[in-house]
């Protein structure tokens, strides 16, 4: 923004002592706010007029950054974070401007002036002086009035205002009928400041914004009206066209921005509505393409969505359920009920979860709907507050939102809840959805680990549904991972089911972690939840989600074991015997080779690494890894040790066939060439190549069989069961690394290939 001059301009404040209080009086008493601010922008000091311009109770302000004060909007926000950084870094003497703030009762203007601190106020610690002045509207001529009510400062595109205004023109003109408006967002622009710094992220902004205005004629129309939201009207266009801009804008948002000797990588998600959706006005054009928008973020992003009727009715059953669910928050009409999980090696009850109900309306939906607004963090305070209240058993499992879980402060609302409930930290355990834990995994690492530090337990629920992975298990400070229903309910009918059970099994075992299985619902699926090493599990096996004194009842008089299987049921000294060959170095190393396999970033390098770390784990005769090509129809042979013949990588097999019939199912002979010129031979016992016993486990990735790796031995049934956990622990850790490597090899042709450019 551009500095005004001011009187004393260019003159350093020095402030060398206070202690003779003379400072404080004046600094208090002053009828101009006034703030000192470190070189974060956060306020040290501020008087009670400076609390004032703001709408804050006096002292509410101190420990606050300035910019992110609810106060300032986004263009306000940028201009006085832009203004801090410049006079602290000494690019500017000093810097004086107008801000508009909105308020209840009408829009207003702040004239700030930001200068720079010398001397030892506040410990050191105060960088700059910020004062803010209300400026009376009678002082600010009509013209340049509107000028800035309608302009961003920031990117110095159109505002809000400025696009409503257009709009009600463009109606009173009659062109509406050939009227069109494109709703941009940018993708995770979040993590582009948490990862480069605001600095950053408003180059981006203002980068997005010239890239906009370059791809649209005079006549038509650039804001921004957010954040990192922009509305593109285009005046006298067909359908056809706003797609083909909608489309240019998503493919020209891909290239790199460079800040400060970064490239980064900005995606856009665009919704598209035009005269024929059907709506009202134009007004309600742009509600219809922030909807489209929303249905383009959804389907992940970096692409376009056409608005449709459809679209609009889920909008308003969206603000209908919304409007609902704070009503029954606000009247108490919601409930809990709890669901016992069982230890499956005492065969007790061990604790419950807390599921949230809503009688006579649509829960899921609801939580969906939550999750889009501070709804959820509202919703989740209350079932904390009601579970910890209730409090049916010695755990208890509190479901909470990753929007809910990296909010400032969210350790201390915890601490509190309990302490007013009188609840031990150590009976809450706070499960955590596992799809929101890959996109704000250094937030939510921190967020865990406060949590910890209040005594509470942490779960990853669902796990296996979302896009992290169990190499992601070693970085989350957690101490319970609950297996999500739909593999346990695969059991029994779905070979790769079985594998992932025991595969999240043996890594979270490895890490010091509980193991839950969710959706226990038949004997079958408890015996295979036993034998792959889980240590609870819940179900409606066991018992129904039920209300607190139903559960009250059920924990202390029902046995938790179904009937017909307390037979079965494993004694506390059949339990398996832990492995006597130093187990703690072996799961020590483990990691260590996770780590530096999931390090590399080409796919050979990860290959050749793979049984040089796992000869370091177990003692095996050879293997080989079998990979689904590109066309998922046929499995090459990727790697072997010892090292293959020429032909054994030509030759393919289709995925499905085999010895056993079960390629990539569940492993076969070293080589494909063995399992084609050998068909006679039992898929258990190969003897081909001199290979008679092999443990094979398939690599998948987010739910997808890509391969399998395999061991091999010329002895007959060498392997020991804790050589078998090794390999199934190993596999998901090697099937990331091959999917990452993938993904960077991609992504690197593409950062190679000039993108196609369409005359504007």
């Amino acid at each position: 923004m551009r500095a005004m001059p001011m009187r004393g301009a260019g003159r350093r404040h020095r402030i060398d002592d206070t202690r003779d209080g003379r400072f404080e009086t004046a600094f208090d008493a002053s009828s101009s706010g006034l703030a000192l601010l470190d070189s974060r922008g956060v306020v040290v000091r501020a008087n009670p007029a400076f609390a004032l311009c703001l709408g804050a109770a006096p002292g509410a302000v101190t420990g606050l950054t300035l910019a992110e004060h609810e106060t300032f909007e986004g263009a306000a926000a940028s201009a006085l974070r832009a203004a801090v950084r410049d006079v602290c870094d000494g690019e500017a003497p000093a810097r004086g401007f107008e801000l508009p703030i909105s308020r209840v009762e009408g829009d207003r203007w702040l004239h700030a002036t930001v200068t720079p601190l010398h001397g030892s106020v506040e410990a050191a610690r105060a960088q700059v002086l910020v004062q803010l002045v209300e400026v009376p509207r009678q002082r600010v001529p009509r013209r340049d009035l509107d000028e800035r009510s309608t302009r961003d400062p920031l990117t110095e595109l159109g505002n809000r205002l400025l696009l409503f205004q257009w709009l009600d023109r463009a109606a009173a003109a009659g062109v509406a009928p050939r009227t069109s408006v494109l709703f941009c967002d940018l993708d995770r622009f979040k993590w582009i400041n948490d990862t480069f710094g605001h600095q950053a992220g408003d180059e981006v902004l203002v980068a997005a914004a010239r890239r906009l205005e370059a791809l649209v004629r005079a006549e038509d129309l650039v804001t921004r009206v957010g954040g990192d939201e922009f509305v593109v009207v285009l005046n006298e266009s067909t359908s056809a066209t706003a797609v083909e801009v909608a489309e240019r804008i998503v493919a020209t948002l891909r290239d790199p921005v460079v800040v400060h000797g970064h490239e980064i990588v900005v995606h856009g998600s665009v919704g598209v509505c035009t005269p024929s959706s059907g709506a009202y006005d134009l007004h309600s054009l742009v509600a219809d393409a922030d909807t489209a928008m929303y249905r383009a973020k959804h389907a992940g992003g970096n692409r376009v969505a056409v608005f449709s009727p459809p679209m609009r009715r889920a909008r308003e059953r969206h603000a209908r359920t919304d409007s609902a669910l704070r009503l029954a928050l606000r009247d108490e009409t919601l409930e809990l009920h709890y669901q016992p999980v069982v230890n499956l090696r005492s065969g007790q009850f061990d604790g419950v979860e807390a599921l949230l109900r809503w009688p006579g309306g649509d829960i899921q939906h609801a939580i969906a709907v939550a999750e889009e607004s501070d709804l959820i963090t509202l919703l989740g305070e209350w079932v904390m507050v009601r579970a910890a209240s209730d409090a049916p058993a010695e755990m208890i499992g509190v479901n909470v939102s990753v929007r809910q879980l990296i909010r400032p402060g969210f350790a201390d609302v915890v601490r509190r809840i309990l302490g007013e409930a009188g609840v031990d930290p150590h009976r809450l355990c706070l499960e955590v959805t596992e799809t929101g834990l890959a996109d704000n995994i250094d937030a939510v690492v921190s967020a865990l680990r406060q949590v910890r530090e209040v005594g509470a337990r942490v779960a990853i629920d669902d796990f296996g549904t979302g896009h992290a992975s169990l190499t992601y298990l070693a970085r989350f400070p957690v101490d319970i991972v609950k297996v999500d229903r739909s593999f346990v309910q695969g059991l029994g009918n779905d070979a790769a089911s079985g594998v992932i059970v025991r595969s999240v099994a043996a890594m979270a075992h490895a890490l010091g972690m509980t193991v839950i299985a969710e959706g226990v619902e038949s004997l079958n699926q408890l015996e295979i939840v036993l034998e792959a090493g889980c240590d609870a599990a819940q179900g409606f096996l066991f018992s129904r989600p039920v209300p607190r004194q139903r559960c009250t009842e059920t924990l202390a008089n029902a046995v938790p074991w179904p009937v017909g299987f307390s037979k079965r049921r494993p004694q506390a000294t059949a339990l398996p015997v832990p492995p006597v060959v130093e187990p703690a170095r072996r799961y020590r190393l483990l990691l260590d080779l996770a780590r530096d396999i999931t390090g590399r970033l080409d796919q050979d390098e990860v290959l050749a690494s793979t049984f040089i770390a796992l000869r370091q784990l177990l003692t095996f005769g050879g293997g080989s890894i079998q990979l689904v090509d590109a066309t998922g129809a046929f499995v090459r042979l990727a790697a072997a040790d010892p090292a293959p013949t020429p032909d054994a990588y030509e030759t393919k097999i289709p995925v499905g066939q085999g010895i056993g019939g079960r390629i990539v199912a569940s492993g076969e002979p070293r080589y494909i060439p063995d399992i084609l010129t050998d068909p006679d031979v039992p898929s258990w016992r190969a003897t081909s190549a001199g290979v008679r016993s092999y443990f094979g486990v398939p690599l998948i990735t987010e739910g997808t069989v890509i391969g399998v790796l395999q061991i091999d031995s010329q002895e007959i049934d060498p392997f020991t069961e804790e050589d078998r956990f090794t390999v199934l622990a190993f596999t998901p850790i090697v099937a990331a690394a091959i999917q990452t490597a993938r993904l960077f090899d991609r992504e690197a042709a593409h950062a190679l290939m000039p993108a196609p450019r369409e005359p504007t």
